[in-house]
């Protein structure tokens, strides 16, 4: 599978799986053992995806780190041919903020929801360290990326041998299996810490969030000029401000 249709195919899968759990979580809200299955699966399928890619990295690293699908846009915000990991923890801030704001008044009275708006203190304890241990691999992983980008011949694109070149693609090989090895890491870490239906939540926060800014993306490529985010080319926004436009 070549990176455009592995990056098509991702997306549809992300249209699908945030149907699937936004239809579960109305339906099967209180089944635990229902929403466990869903989150197991779409866990399941980041880490097939995640495969294929390091797979595509051995066979055209090149593609792999710069996915010809992608949009100008996601290229601008994408961190080694994804987001950063660290992009999920953001967004369940994110989601758990704008929740809790919604339950506010029932928290007051000591109802519970639950959802990702009740957030324990022992959830955020868990999720505060992760982000640190996920921030300091990324800050790694960035040191890597920049001495494979310079290199003993600086920026240089066409190194004096062939054998050079193939030994900076085989760590921009390892640069690329290592990011998503953080993702995927950061992933489970981040469902572990979450009960079934916060993670389903933060699951489907995580697919508006992609798919978003995949039509977003395709949007302003396409007419820069009448796009309704237009005036945000050039910058990239945080997760935060990207999710409330995408659901606006």
């Amino acid at each position: 599978m070549d990176s455009a249709c592995l990056y098509d195919s991702w997306i549809q899968n992300q249209r699908k799986l945030r149907d699937d759990l936004s239809t579960a979580r109305t339906a099967d809200f209180a089944d635990q053992t229902r929403l466990r299955s869903l989150v197991s699966r779409a866990v399941d399928l980041y880490d097939s995806h995640y495969r294929a890619r390091s797979q595509l990295s051995r066979s055209d690293p090149i593609a792999a780190l710069l996915p010809a699908s992608s949009t100008p846009l996601e290229g601008a915000a994408h961190w080694i041919s994804g987001w950063r990991p660290n992009v999920l923890i953001h967004l369940l801030y994110t989601e758990s903020g704008l929740r809790f704001e919604s339950h506010l008044q029932n928290f007051l009275i000591g109802s519970r929801s639950g959802d990702i708006g009740d957030i324990s203190p022992a959830q955020l304890a868990a999720t505060d360290e992760l982000q640190r241990r996920t921030v300091r691999r990324e800050i790694e992983i960035d040191e890597e990326l920049g001495e494979v980008q310079a290199g003993p011949w600086g920026w240089d694109p066409f190194p004096p041998s062939d054998s050079d070149l193939d030994g900076r693609l085989e760590r921009v090989v390892r640069v690329v299996v290592r990011a998503d090895e953080l993702r995927m890491r950061t992933l489970r870490a981040v469902v572990g810490i979450l009960e079934p239906l916060q993670a389903v939540d933060l699951l489907v926060a995580a697919a508006d969030f992609e798919v978003g800014i995949s039509g977003l993306g395709a949007e302003l490529h396409q007419d820069p000029i009448g796009s309704t985010i237009s005036d945000q080319a050039g910058s990239v926004p945080s997760p935060e401000k990207w999710l409330l436009q995408i659901r606006k």
